[in-house]
């Protein structure tokens, strides 16, 4: 996870007022506010997230509104730690104010990131009680919560508060994600449709937030499984996979969460061939350096007729990243099982190669694995999966994925998504 993904590098700029009460805004004169989104491109690893805040502009300058942690407190974790403290509440996040210029030139020259400014329609009375919010919310601190309460969820409080009637909070929801605030934020009339100005990045399809497909999807698909036919019920409710291309994230990362898929096969056969709890990868680079370090971790659990199975998948390695379009990676991984309400456990060691490309409205990926299980019977297994999805016309995809396994024989599916 990259750390300015999830929290803010700058220094917070105290507002208070001065011995006679008077206003914290007065040396700004604050006179327009802005919504900011800075787009998930591939400049790191795990950039998965874009981020989203509020610029202030104003008679003396120009600042930046956030709701972020304060940089010492993760600042030397490593980036499991900072993922699973993200996920787990373990940092302390609060409003703060600082210079524009300082975000500015951390997006824009450290990440190579596109930003896109929306300018916020508030009234008179809505834009002075955003005022006051931020001042009231300052220093107010809470759990930092990468699926609840992230950057999104702080600016939506701001937001909702100030603008009460607009419902931008229920438009957002429980999981608030920056591409879903900039949504949430054209249906009630916060921002402009059509409006928006890029002020820095490479141009991409996948930088503007209002034409990125949302992270929860409904999907059915139709196909042969072990040779027989059959279709399923697909469901994601949480951020985006390597087959998601109009999700924004960088080639090689994903981070899918409560993912399941329910199987009916000829014959009558139900089963749950997927799901996973939580799953993460982070296999893209920085464009100035290519070649560095790649990880994954997946938790999830499946059901058949002949077993019941829980999984803990853990791997490491390095991978290759070029373009913002491709990533190759190899790893080494450790697959636990335990079977049948754990009343059989297995274990396995081997590698994988794999890779994803997103091309323009559509994505490539591909993994090859091979294991050795250390449990009875002591035998080699090997997996090949792969497929290609298209962005149809959002909010709908298209999907294809094959796989062959040496356990279980081979799959093919074609699947139609729509994201919500």
């Amino acid at each position: 996870m990259r750390r300015r993904l999830v929290l803010c590098l700058a220094a917070a700029l105290p507002l208070a007022a001065d011995e006679a009460g008077g206003d914290p805004w007065a040396a700004l004169a604050p006179r327009q506010a802005e919504l900011v989104f800075a787009a998930p491109a591939a400049t790191g690893t795990a950039g998965t997230f874009g981020h989203v805040l509020l610029r202030l502009r104003g008679a003396g300058g120009e600042v930046a509104v956030l709701y972020a942690a304060e940089p010492a407190s993760y600042a030397e974790d490593p980036p499991w730690e900072l993922l699973w403290k993200g996920l787990s509440g373990g940092y302390a996040a609060s409003v703060q104010v600082t210079p524009w210029a300082v975000e500015l030139a951390g997006f824009r020259d450290q990440e190579g990131r596109s930003l896109w400014l929306y300018p916020l329609r508030l009234g008179d009375a809505e834009f002075s009680a955003l005022l006051r919010e931020i001042v009231a919310r300052q220093g107010e601190q809470r759990p930092y919560h990468l699926l609840a309460d992230n950057c999104a969820a702080g600016i939506v409080r701001l937001l909702d508060a100030a603008a009460p009637q607009r419902g931008l909070a229920a438009r957002v929801g429980r999981w608030p994600s920056p591409a879903g605030v900039v949504r949430a934020a054209v249906a009630s009339g916060l921002i402009d449709r059509e409006g928006g100005e890029r002020i820095a990045g490479p141009v991409s399809r996948r930088d503007d937030a209002r034409r990125l497909a949302p992270p929860a999807r409904l999907g059915l698909a139709f196909g042969w499984a072990d040779e027989r036919v059959c279709g399923e019920l697909q469901g994601r409710l949480l951020w985006a996979g390597l087959d998601d291309p109009a999700s924004g994230s960088p080639p090689g990362d994903e981070l899918r969460a409560l993912d399941l898929a329910l199987r009916w096969s000829e014959g009558g056969e139900l089963a749950v061939p997927r799901a996973t709890l939580l799953a993460v990868q982070a296999a893209s680079q920085e464009p100035r350096r290519p070649l560095g370090p790649a990880w994954r971790g997946e938790l999830g659990h499946r059901r058949s007729s002949d077993d019941d199975q829980a999984q803990l998948l853990l791997a490491g390695g390095g991978s290759w990243a070029a373009h913002g379009a491709l990533s190759l990676w190899a790893l080494a991984l450790a697959d636990g099982r335990l079977i049948d309400d754990a009343q059989h456990g297995a274990l396995a060691l081997g590698g994988e190669l794999g890779g994803h490309a997103v091309l323009g409205d559509g994505a490539l990926w591909a993994r090859l694995q091979r294991r050795r299980w250390w449990s009875a019977p002591r035998t080699w297994t090997s997996s090949v999966e792969g497929g290609l999805a298209w962005s149809w016309s959002p909010p709908w995809s298209l999907a294809a994925s094959a796989s062959w396994t040496s356990a279980e024989g081979r799959t093919l599916l074609f699947a139609l998504r729509w994201h919500f």
